[in-house]
């Protein structure tokens, strides 16, 4: 979390069954994808910096530990 400046503290622990961050990062840290369990489910806000540019980023690992990501967008209004 200190590399994206999120000034948090955050308790984990490995094998975690679902991570839900509700701020919007850059990019999904590494350290929360190796540390959810298989099965398990991350939700999180990804942007590019510009005003009203964002995807929800969802990643589910399936029970053999492989990742599918996944993510809905939203653009600005046109002006």
């Amino acid at each position: 979390m200190a590399a994206i400046r999120a000034g948090v503290r955050v308790v984990a622990r490995d094998g975690l069954r679902a991570i839900a961050a509700s701020f919007t990062a850059r990019r999904i840290p590494a350290s929360w994808l190796q540390r959810l369990a298989p099965g398990g489910r991350l939700r999180t806000t990804i942007t590019t910096g510009a005003p009203g540019w964002q995807a929800t980023a969802l990643v589910h690992r399936d029970e053999h530990g492989a990742s599918n990501p996944t993510a809905s967008s939203s653009a600005p209004p046109n002006s």
